[in-house]
């Protein structure tokens, strides 16, 4: 999911990114990947809010 969520990110579809990155997180299997995926999905969120 992580590799989608970036090439979904850098198209600027940051709703879709979030919800991708959520998916990367959940699926994580360390506390590293899991808290870049969380982070990435926050700045998607914000993104998000702010190109409406």
């Amino acid at each position: 999911y992580s590799q989608l969520a970036a090439r979904t990110e850098r198209s600027r579809e940051y709703g879709d990114a979030a919800t991708l990155w959520k998916a990367a997180a959940m699926l994580a299997t360390n506390l590293e990947n899991i808290e870049w995926a969380m982070h990435r999905k926050l700045f998607c969120v914000k993104m998000a809010q702010y190109s409406c």
